[in-house]
């Protein structure tokens, strides 16, 4: 997408999002339908409960709060 169609509002990528769904949502049962560029961060998405910081200040931005 381009910047005129979405934005971040500068917020780093966040693996903690709660906007994540988890790796292995509407898999077949053969992998992970999610693959992180960083591997170290396969195991955390889609496992927070509540919003990151980084969810909060997006929001904040987006929202002029």
């Amino acid at each position: 997408m381009s910047s005129e169609e979405s934005s971040t509002h500068g917020v780093p990528y966040d693996y903690w999002s709660v906007m994540h769904h988890g790796k292995n949502t509407e898999s077949n049962g053969k992998g992970p339908t999610i693959i992180t560029k960083v591997p170290k961060f396969q195991d955390v998405i889609g496992e927070t409960l509540g919003m990151s910081p980084y969810d909060a200040l997006e929001l904040n931005l987006l929202y002029k709060c």
